[in-house]
């Protein structure tokens, strides 16, 4: 996994990630359809 710095902290972090931003009050309010993103069926 390739890591990179998170700004001045020293704190090392995965170069992926899943952005949260749209889940809850803010966007996505249908909790169902957030816990899909994270938890995709596979098959």
């Amino acid at each position: 996994m390739k890591l990179r710095p998170l700004g001045r902290t020293g704190i090392q972090v995965s170069a992926y990630c899943l952005g949260t931003m749209m889940f809850g009050t803010a966007g996505g309010t249908d909790s169902d359809d957030c816990v899909r993103i994270i938890h995709p069926r596979v098959g």
